[in-house]
């Protein structure tokens, strides 16, 4: 039995009848632009086979129920409190924000996409939960108004992000990345070359990005645009700058800008350049090219953003010096999660068991390690 199939044989012994609409919401896999989607500059995702699956049915009565496989969890929706679990507060969220008549509904759901891997768990569940409520209510709303709508929801569940994960969700299309300016929501799509493979290695370990440094890493790029916003009447984030540009500032005004600051900044700008400059390394068929980008990536977000981890600055080390791994970065917001790999050929199995062995050697915990593929975005279906 699939997922898909798991997942409607749970909805049936749960509420007794057949749900009449699905949904499969994948994951998202970013080559790199890391952080660079809440400074409105470029990211290079794509959307992932790994992902969500949703059944949904409208109720019979005067109440909205959903149970999560995963959790192996049943919850009634009722006004929203802080009580509610983590994975319901992101539905509660949509449902404060929708602008449509919504009754009462049964929902499951669950999947195979890590939880806390930084593949965009919570924006595939609140975009798979968007798209779901569209079609089950007839609700007419275009893939604007979806996306809108699962952006506004996440950030009023507490994680101030960018648009990336659910622009992605709504929107990819098989076979490509898709290079987002997240200052204008202006896209382009990326044909990746069927010689580029990407790896996952998932570290197994998460920190809750709400209460971490995520959240800060946003509040101090805001403090750094107001202390230099007087001195560039353009910019509206960190991305609106060139190297060229904060480097003559810097030597200009010294004081400005605080050690950490200025790292912050330096990342942030360069991220956005490296991420241009992906996109022509793939147009041009150039993996070891994208492979020194990624890693540089690393790099930064491990010694300038602060972002990393252990376990994560590890598996970029144990790779460094493998033939066929081209270049890998940790990906996500940080603090755990995976790192991505870029190769030109399969890894070869004796090479995944050696790395697990010497990762649980070290750190006491399994590293899972899978290819990602890409797919299309977010789809509901009548069942």
């Amino acid at each position: 039995m699939n997922i898909a199939q798991a997942v409607k044989a749970a909805f049936v012994d749960q509420f007794k009848s057949k749900p009449t609409v699905s949904v499969f919401a994948p994951g998202r896999v970013n080559i790199i632009g890391e952080h660079t989607d809440y400074n409105l500059g470029h990211v290079l995702p794509f959307a992932t086979t790994k992902g969500i699956y949703l059944c949904f049915r409208k109720s019979q009565n005067k109440v909205s129920t959903i149970y999560s496989i995963d959790y192996q969890e049943s919850f009634e929706l009722a006004e929203q409190s802080s009580e509610s679990p983590l994975w319901v507060r992101y539905i509660e969220q949509v449902l404060n924000n929708i602008e449509r008549s919504v009754s009462h509904f049964q929902l499951a759901f669950g999947g195979d996409l890590p939880i806390g891997a930084g593949m965009s768990s919570s924006s595939a569940l609140t975009c798979g939960f968007v798209t779901g409520i569209n079609a089950l209510f007839d609700l007419g709303m275009s893939k604007e108004e979806l996306l809108s709508l699962a952006i506004i929801a996440e950030r009023g569940h507490g994680v101030q992000g960018g648009i990336m994960d659910q622009f992605t969700i709504i929107n990819a299309q098989k076979d490509h990345a898709i290079l987002l300016d997240c200052k204008t929501s202006f896209s382009t799509f990326v044909k990746i070359p069927k010689t580029f493979h990407f790896y996952l290695f998932n570290t197994n370990i998460k920190h809750n990005l709400l209460y971490t440094d995520y959240n800060n890493r946003t509040a101090e790029c805001a403090r750094i645009i107001t202390k230099i916003k007087i001195y560039f009447s353009h910019l509206n984030g960190l991305c609106d700058l060139t190297t060229t540009e904060l480097n003559t500032f810097l030597h200009s005004q010294p004081e400005t800008l605080t050690p950490t600051e200025i790292d912050r900044a330096t990342f942030i700008i360069t991220e956005n350049e490296r991420t241009l400059a992906a996109v022509e390394a793939i147009k041009s068929n150039n993996p070891s090219g994208l492979g020194q980008l990624m890693t540089q990536s690393h790099t930064g977000l491990k010694d300038q953003y602060e972002v990393s981890c252990t376990e994560l600055d590890w598996l970029v080390d144990a790779v460094a010096d493998h033939p066929s791994i081209l270049g890998a970065r940790m990906m996500g917001g940080g603090f755990g999660g995976c790192t991505i790999n870029l190769t030109t050929a399969q890894i070869p199995q004796p090479r995944i068991k050696d790395l697990q062995e010497k990762y649980f050697a070290k750190f006491g915990i399994q590293l899972s390690i899978y290819e990602v593929e890409s797919r299309d975005g977010v789809v509901a279906e009548d069942v």
